[in-house]
């Protein structure tokens, strides 16, 4: 049985028991059916919360557990509604982005009928608002795709200067001339600092330039002159934060599709031919210890004063790769 089909029996688990005491921690092996010991973990059926949230709080995934692509697993909705009834914390941890919190709270609610908050999500980007504290005044450079809104979300953290890699190519249009930059026009405001910071924040469409102006990037001593071999090909004067964790993820195709960790694969690979030494990297989305870190740090947050901290965390996922 697959591991999706799997989580929509635990999904219904929740929906259908009155939970008279917290749930054991177990492996989820004994849903997969497989001798995986993975940490994976979820409830066993007649294991639930009490009423009041009983000191734990519950994580989950979103592709393969709350929908697969468009659609809707079956159970979710009924499941998630049944924890909110019972004031049981939970959130949302998924390797996907691209938009602000805001905007995937109102997708999940309007897809399963049930009251997400944008505090209760966090994709994979959402722990880089922590770095606004050290790079809120430096210029940093955006990577993705859907630039305009990987902008809004970078202000919506407190970034205040920002680059996307296509501001870039539209500014200095010989760093990749395999294709024409989106637009002839200069953005207005280009910063004309340094950048001090690259934040990878989904896979790009185009990875050729995007692999080759992080390079750059990463390889130039802090002058801003890009496309010169400014310093020893090795010397990496640019820190570097990367979001793209998943290698695949799951849709209605029967196969995984290849995800945003490809792309992470890709540069790390290609900074290594071209210096001779490994990218160094602050990576985020599971299954990265600060990204669970920080689900646990928002679990906490949401409970607030009136309830009980949780004392125990579960995730229910499946892949047993990340979802730790």
């Amino acid at each position: 049985m697959p591991f999706w089909a799997s989580t929509n029996r635990w999904l219904q688990t929740i929906s259908a028991t009155r939970f008279a005491q917290a749930p054991l921690l177990r492996p989820a092996s004994h849903l997969l059916g497989t001798n995986s010991t993975r940490h994976s973990y979820a409830s066993t059926p007649s294991d639930g919360p009490n009423q009041t949230g009983g000191g734990f709080g519950i994580v989950f995934d979103v592709d393969g557990v709350l929908l697969k692509g468009s659609t809707v697993v079956p159970s979710a909705g009924p499941a998630i509604r049944k924890l909110l009834a019972l004031q049981v914390p939970f959130v949302v941890l998924t390797n996907g982005g691209g938009m602000l919190e805001s905007a995937r709270s109102e997708l999940l609610s309007r897809k399963l009928d049930a009251e997400f908050k944008p505090s209760q999500i966090i994709q994979s980007h959402t722990p880089m608002r922590q770095l606004v504290e050290e790079h809120a005044e430096d210029n940093v450079l955006l990577v993705g795709k859907r630039y305009e809104n990987l902008k809004a979300v970078a202000a919506s953290y407190g970034f205040k200067k920002v680059t996307t890699v296509e501001d870039m190519h539209i500014h200095h249009p010989r760093l990749y001339p395999d294709i024409k930059p989106g637009s002839d026009e200069v953005p207005q405001g280009f910063p004309q600092e340094p950048v001090k910071a690259v934040l990878i924040m989904n896979d790009p469409t185009f990875w050729g330039r995007e692999v080759q102006v992080c390079i750059d990037v990463l390889r130039c001593n802090g002058s801003g002159d890009l496309g010169h071999q400014t310093v020893p090909a090795g010397t990496q004067h640019v820190k570097l934060y990367n979001s793209c964790s998943d290698l695949e993820y799951s849709t209605e195709l029967p196969v995984p599709r290849l995800g945003a960790g490809a792309f992470k694969e890709a540069l790390s690979t290609l900074f290594l031919k071209t210096t001779g030494h490994p990218l160094q990297q602050v990576e985020f989305g599971k299954p990265e210890v600060a990204s669970y870190k920080f689900a646990e740090m928002t679990l906490c947050q949401n409970v607030g004063e009136e309830g009980a901290l949780p004392e125990r965390f579960y995730m229910v996922g499946d892949n047993p790769k990340t979802d730790i």
